[in-house]
């Protein structure tokens, strides 16, 4: 990315999430789901929660789907660091209005006391969304990861005719 748009990514996070939220607090409720309550009940991950003053600490991912819905997306778009992933763009290539939001915490566990001072536990491996095939009749999906690290996986569909002549 360019620094313009890298200096966009770096401002938008938790907080503008946080005001969308209020601003629409159905923006992400209708396709919300919780990939992996972590240390929390799975009831207590909604959107008000997650996006709230005080969000939860620990391990959580949660997703939500943003779509069919113009006004939501339209403020949504307003606020992201780019509506259209710039290579694409020059790519010239297509993809749909939907955006897939993924939230997630890996912090540090519980307090532990060494040599008289207080330190969060070293954060584990949080597990994302389970192994899964997506259908996509366009150009492909883009990601913007604005925090942290994620190891992705990806394979060919053994039964998708595409792959027949992979080897």
């Amino acid at each position: 990315l360019a620094p313009a748009e890298r200096r966009r990514c770096k401002a938008f996070g938790i907080p503008v999430l946080q005001a969308l939220q209020k601003q629409c607090p159905s923006l992400f409720q209708s396709h919300w789901s919780v990939e992996n309550p972590g240390d929390h009940p799975k009831e207590t991950l909604t959107p008000a929660n997650i996006f709230g003053r005080s969000p939860p600490s620990g391990q959580y991912y949660v997703s939500s789907i943003l779509q069919k819905d113009g006004n939501a997306l339209k403020k949504f778009f307003a606020k992201v660091p780019f509506a259209e992933a710039p290579l694409l763009k020059r790519a010239k290539a297509t993809h749909d209005d939907g955006v897939w939001l993924f939230v997630g915490s890996n912090r540090g566990g519980a307090a532990a006391t060494t040599g008289g001072k207080r330190k969060l536990e070293e954060p584990c491996a949080l597990r994302g969304r389970p192994e899964h095939t997506d259908a996509v009749d366009h150009s492909g999906t883009w990601h913007v990861q604005l925090e942290g690290h994620k190891t992705w996986y990806v394979r060919p569909c053994c039964e998708a005719a595409d792959w027949d002549a992979s080897p």
